[in-house]
């Protein structure tokens, strides 16, 4: 597939093009990568750095192990909290086949530097499942019972002709306004997070890994954000689920700006760093599904509706109990009754109520 990597015990600097030139030129210290494009400099890891780096890589199976264990431990809760715990699986799955093959590229082509890698089915796969379970997470921690394909709130308000009335029903309506944006808004990340899970392999073998990452970094950002807020609030809301949410996304934003940075800098030792941050967001993303708690269903709104639908009862049965006594005649007119000629009109039952008294 192209692209050379030259290992010697002299060498400080390495040469390399982002396009991953065939022609190739060695000197002493020094590997140049010819090319029309613009050439990159890479400053290669020390024994020390290297194994740095092999740890680091090999520390996602062991805190992915951890992740399943808390999806398990929190099934049932999952299920009645988010849309797809089965995808949230996958997602968790996903990253530990991702670790597994860039441990292989790591290997067999740059000697655990990033320099010089070629774009071939292995290096494809794993930008494949690394920024799938990114997705994948982000689309499984969606509300329970929120269809992805869906008219959004928005025009269904707009339908209903909603904004008039008292300020009681303005103040609602207002509620409800900001309800549809944010129903919107979940509907424009949801349909970039599905675009972004079906483009990611088409794109690499498009344009290459060089140019893909990039893009595909762009993609894993806007998932970032969304996982944010699924994972603290469809998971919560408390203090476990935020720091959850809140972890998970700085850590996927330190790892892609120092991305950036390593491109610019070309000191390897920085793969340790950025490495280290996209395996330990798993970390913060395990503490929230541990503090996923039962939906509280019962909330102040409601409290008032059932006070207020008692209180409706209530009055209810005190009408129904009047109007079921004033039905019955009190004594005394009976009695009355007795003494004048409307006796005989009068119901036996209250003939006999009346002799007893009188006897």
């Amino acid at each position: 597939m192209g692209g050379s990597h030259y290992h010697g015990n002299d060498v400080s600097t390495s040469i390399y093009n982002n396009n991953n030139s065939t022609q190739t030129t060695t000197t002493t210290g020094m590997m140049t990568v010819e090319d029309d494009t613009t050439e990159f400099v890479s400053v290669p890891l020390t024994d020390t750095q290297r194994a740095v780096v092999i740890v680091v890589h090999f520390i996602v199976f062991v805190i992915g192990a951890v992740s399943i264990w808390a999806f398990l431990y929190k099934y049932d809760t999952l299920r009645q909290r988010i849309w797809c715990p089965y995808l949230l699986l996958m997602g968790l799955i996903f990253f530990q086949i991702a670790g597994a093959f860039e441990i292989g590229n790591h290997y067999y082509e740059g000697n655990w530097e990033l320099a010089g890698f070629p774009s071939d089915l292995i290096n494809g796969s794993f930008y494949f499942f690394n920024f799938g379970a990114t997705y994948l997470n982000a689309l499984g921690m969606r509300k329970k019972g929120v269809p992805i394909f869906r008219r959004p709130l928005l025009f269904r308000y707009c339908c209903c002709g909603g904004g008039t009335g008292s300020e009681g029903e303005r103040s609602g309506a207002c509620r409800a306004v900001m309800n549809s944006l944010l129903d919107l808004i979940a509907m424009i990340f949801d349909f970039i997070l599905v675009v972004g899970f079906l483009i990611t392999g088409p794109m690499y073998l498009a344009v290459g890994r060089g140019d893909a990452v990039g893009i595909l970094s762009g993609f894993a950002a806007l998932a970032g954000i969304a996982t944010l807020f699924r994972l603290w609030r469809n998971l919560g809301p408390n203090y476990g689920t935020f720091f959850g949410g809140l972890g998970w996304y700085i850590m996927i934003i330190c790892g892609i700006a120092l991305t950036s940075v390593y491109l610019k800098t070309g000191y390897e030792w920085l793969h340790a760093v950025l490495g280290s941050f996209f395996v330990l967001c798993l970390i913060p993303i395990t503490v929230g599904i541990l503090c996923a708690t039962d939906e509280v269903v019962m909330e102040t709104d409601d409290v008032e509706d059932s006070a207020s639908n008692n209180n409706n009862n209530n009055d209810d049965n005190e009408k129904d109990i009047e109007s079921a006594s004033s039905s019955v005649e009190p004594t005394d007119k009976i009695l009355e009754k007795k003494n004048n000629d409307d006796w005989d009109n009068l119901p036996d039952e209250a003939k006999k109520a009346a002799e007893n008294i009188v006897g």
